[in-house]
């Protein structure tokens, strides 16, 4: 049986937040079905907690005793004490429709949600106002974020799982195929960042890259709501988003939010952990893979997730060549690139080997656009830097038609 918890001192008592007294978390609070866990000090402290949430550990049962249960993660949506006299208790509008549709989500890469409801309590001010707090009840994780996976006292375990170069590149594709998988469901995550992406191993060191905390997100429906609040993590919000944190805004504006705003925090996040990666001196790889993937979300404009996933496999390191041909291998170290006005030119040696012949080379003579330059100044490539580009523009284009389904 578990031990209940035991009464703090007044001392303790005076650094227990708003949101905790407001909670009052108890062995069985929000039921006989759901026990909350003790630290070691027999104290109910959280696991986890945020400006919007706060997250506590709890063991679900299945049987009148303790023989078969299951430990969970439950996340009350209330609002940290310094967003209270702002904002007010509650931090989740809308929790009756998104409860029911992030419920029916079913992914390997996405926090599997089991249930959801309203803690009632009265607020801890003069008011005692009743309130109803939404909470949600979900797996329970046990492996670290990736926020905290470069710590010291999980070294042995960030270098176990990302022994590779290709260990990083499927983490990457998994977090990218979770968020893919919300967008195709019509739904945004709006909190994307290394504190809500779980790595859950087995026994064998295998891992799997879990996108959690959905209490943020929205679906995209006009039957679903007219108004939402901005809420999520300041530091992986867009400039534009940034401007609206903590405000009101229509279904309209929201929409034009997304989804510039998951890519923009997925970029984020996966520059953010080649970083970490590169500068920890934990890993021997040669990051040349990396820093290629690193180029391309630092430069590309992405209009959707899917933009993302492509770059990723195409630069695995376990990615094989495309009709045997070096050219459309970016993942090829035979690779190399050639700087150009506007974009860079993939050349492998062979065409590397190419545009060094003297045929070719004669062009760096040849204005493009002749008299061009008299009146724009800017218009003075040449025919070979045409050329160059040319080739990578079909280079381009043949990737994009061998990637469409319904060519191949």
């Amino acid at each position: 049986m578990l031990q209940k918890i035991q009464s703090r001192s007044e001392g303790e008592n005076m650094n227990v937040s708003k949101r905790e007294k407001l909670l009052n978390i108890t062995e069985n609070c929000i039921g006989e079905k759901y026990h909350f866990l003790c630290d070691e000090h027999q104290n109910y402290t959280p696991v986890g907690q945020g400006g919007s949430g706060i997250v506590y550990a709890a063991n679900q049962r299945f049987s009148d005793d303790y023989d078969v249960c299951t430990k969970r993660a439950i996340k009350f949506f209330a609002f940290r004490d310094d967003l209270i006299s702002t904002l007010g208790y509650v931090s989740k509008d809308n929790f009756d429709v998104e409860i029911e549709n992030i419920c029916r989500f079913n992914h390997q890469n996405i926090l599997k949600v089991i249930d959801g409801n309203y803690y009632k309590t009265k607020a801890p001010d003069e008011s005692q106002a009743e309130i109803s707090i939404p909470y949600t009840i979900t797996e329970f994780i046990e492996g670290p974020d990736l926020e905290s996976l470069f710590r010291e006292e999980n070294k042995e375990l960030c270098m176990q799982i990302l022994k590779k170069e290709e260990s990083v590149f499927s983490l990457f594709a998994q977090i990218v195929c979770g968020i893919q998988y919300l967008h195709k469901n019509s739904f945004y995550h709006c909190d994307i960042a290394p504190k809500n992406i779980f790595i859950k191993t087995d026994k064998d060191g295998e891992f799997l890259a879990i996108v959690g905390d959905l209490g943020a997100g929205k679906t995209i429906n006009p039957k679903k709501f007219d108004t939402t609040r901005i809420i999520g993590t300041r530091n992986y919000m867009p400039e534009n988003v940034q401007k609206l944190k903590n405000e009101e805004v229509s279904y309209t504006d929201f929409c034009k939010l997304q989804p510039g705003w998951d890519i923009y925090s997925t970029v984020r996040t996966l520059k953010e952990i080649i970083d970490k990666i590169k500068s920890s001196n934990l890993f021997k790889f040669d990051f040349w893979n990396l820093d290629r993937l690193y180029e391309k979300l630092t430069d590309n404009k992405y209009f959707s997730i899917s933009d993302i996933e492509m770059d990723i496999e195409h630069l695995r390191p376990t990615s094989n060549q495309i009709f045997r041909l070096d050219e459309l291998s970016e993942a090829s170290k035979s690779i190399g690139h050639v700087l150009l006005p506007i974009n860079s030119a993939y050349l492998s040696r062979r065409m590397r080997k190419l545009s060094k012949h003297e045929m070719i080379l004669r062009l760096m003579d040849v204005p493009q656009l002749l008299e061009g330059a008299t009146t724009f100044p800017g218009a003075n490539h040449t025919r070979y830097e045409h050329t160059l580009g040319t080739y990578e523009l079909m280079r381009k284009a043949m990737l994009s038609l061998l990637r469409n389904k319904e060519y191949a």
